[in-house]
C-alpha cells in the first residue's frame, strides 16, 4: 500500500460539497439523501470520487478512494459500484478498511445474477441487495447467499428537488 501518495498528510481530507460532483447524478443523490440523514445524527458526510462524469474508472482509483477516506478518518465506506472481476488491489483496500474499524458497505449488484460483485462480495464487507415496495428482492437485484442485507431500492424519494424526485435503483 503506498498510503503516503494518497493519505491525508498531503491535505486531501475535505468535506466535498454537493456541487463540486454535479455531473455524478447517482453519487448527488445518495450524498443528498445521506447528507439529510446525517443531518439528522449530527454526523459528516465525505465524498470520495472515485470514478469519471459516466460513471467508469479503475481499480486503483476504488482502492486509492478507501484507503483514502480511511486515512481522512471515515467510519463507515459506502460503495455503490461493482465489477465481477475480484481484484487483489481492491480487497487489500477494503481489508486496510476493516482492520482499521471502519464498517465497509458496498451494493450487491443490478443485474439480477446470484454471481458475487467485488468489493461486496469480501468477506470483510456488508453485501446490501435491494427490495422493492411489497420487500421482496427487486426483480433486477442481484441475490444469493453471499448477501447481508437488504434495503428499499424502488421508489426512493430525495430531498434534492435539482434531480429526479422518486429515483429507482438507489440502494439507500
Amino acid at each position: 500500500m503506498r498510503r503516503k501518495e494518497i493519505g491525508k498528510e498531503n491535505g486531501f481530507c475535505s468535506n466535498a460539497s454537493v456541487n463540486s460532483y454535479k455531473h455524478v447524478k447517482h453519487g448527488i443523490y445518495h450524498k443528498a439523501v445521506t447528507g439529510s440523514i446525517a443531518g439528522l445524527a449530527q454526523v459528516q458526510v465525505m465524498a470520495e470520487k472515485v470514478v469519471d462524469s459516466w460513471g467508469w474508472g479503475y481499480l486503483d482509483w476504488v482502492a486509492g478512494g478507501i484507503i483514502h477516506a480511511t486515512d481522512c478518518g471515515a467510519n463507515i465506506i459506502s460503495l455503490s459500484l461493482g465489477t465481477y472481476y475480484d481484484s487483489e488491489l481492491v480487497h487489500e483496500a477494503v481489508r486496510y478498511a476493516y482492520d482499521a474499524g471502519v464498517l465497509v458497505v458496498a451494493a450487491a449488484g443490478n443485474e439480477a445474477t446470484n454471481t458475487e460483485l467485488y468489493p461486496a462480495g469480501y468477506d470483510e464487507v456488508i453485501a446490501v441487495a435491494a427490495t422493492d415496495q411489497y420487500d421482496n428482492t427487486a426483480y433486477w437485484s442481484n441475490y444469493g447467499e453471499w448477501i447481508e442485507l437488504a434495503a428499499p431500492g424502488v421508489d426512493i424519494y430525495s430531498t434534492m428537488s435539482t434531480y429526479y424526485n422518486i429515483m429507482i435503483g438507489a440502494i439507500l
